[in-house]
This record gives C-alpha cells, sequence and structure tokens, in this order.
C-alpha cells in the first residue's frame, strides 16, 4: 500500500488583509490626514477602500486634486470590524456621527508615525493628500 504525506506550506497573507495593518491604516488617516483628527464613517470606508489598493492612489490623488475627475472604490466590509477593535480599545470615540482619535490612540499613532521604517507608503501617501479629502468630495462620491 502506498504512503500518503502532506507537507505543509506557510500560507502567505497579504499584509492588507491583516487587522494589526488596517487598525493602524484608520489611526494614521485620522491622524494625518482629518481635520480636527476625526472624520465620518463614509470618509472613512472611501479612504479604508482606497488605501488598500495602491493601484487606486494616482486616481485619487487626481480625484481631490481636481475635483471633475470620476472616483468609484470597492468597500471592504472588514472596517465594521476595525472600528470595533478600536472603539473597544479606547483608541477611537465616536461622538456626533464622527470617529475621533482618544487620546491614547493619539499616543500610540504617534510611536507609529515616529518610527521611520514602519509604514512608509502609507504614511507619504497621507502626508502627499494631507487634508484635502474633505467630506464635501465624500458627497461627490456618493
Amino acid at each position: 500500500m502506498n504512503k500518503v504525506t502532506f507537507k505543509r506550506k506557510p500560507y502567505y497573507l497579504p499584509v492588507v488583509s491583516k487587522m494589526n495593518y488596517k487598525i493602524v491604516v484608520i489611526l494614521l488617516f485620522l491622524k494625518l490626514s482629518s481635520i480636527k483628527n476625526k472624520s465620518s464613517l463614509e470618509r472613512l470606508m472611501i479612504m479604508y477602500g482606497v488605501i488598500r489598493n495602491k493601484i487606486l492612489w494616482d486616481q485619487f490623488y487626481k480625484f481631490i486634486g481636481d475635483n471633475s475627475n470620476k472616483f468609484t472604490f470597492t468597500n471592504d466590509d472588514t472596517i465594521y470590524k476595525v472600528l470595533k477593535i478600536l472603539l473597544s480599545s479606547r483608541l477611537i470615540i465616536f461622538d456626533k456621527s464622527q470617529f475621533i482619535i482618544t487620546d491614547l490612540g493619539n499616543e500610540f499613532i504617534l510611536k507609529i508615525i515616529e518610527d521611520d521604517d514602519l509604514f512608509i507608503d502609507e504614511k507619504l501617501f497621507f502626508d502627499t493628500i494631507k487634508k484635502r479629502f474633505t467630506e464635501a468630495l465624500v458627497k461627490k462620491i456618493k
């Protein structure tokens, strides 16, 4: 009788699929690209859809630079889990239809921002768009 053996191979999980990555990206967006470190759910959803797909980055730069361009993205429902984790960890709060970074969240994300070896592309992306992605632009996407 022949013997069957299985070899385990590591399973590669893309970084954009990992929950830790998603948590940090939301906090980076609130800290680096949001006025008063706060955002609506719709704005967070759009940014979350953009940041996880680098192919969309150039299209998004053009959209915020010239409002006449159309912009589409795909929604990722895992943002709700990420927001629940952030809320339960007290890294953000929800107040008057806005998600806002807490002092604890601010302290956490500043450590990541200060480390030049972490989230290099994402920090560059948020630094490039600055605070130009406003709630008024969100309404143009809807």
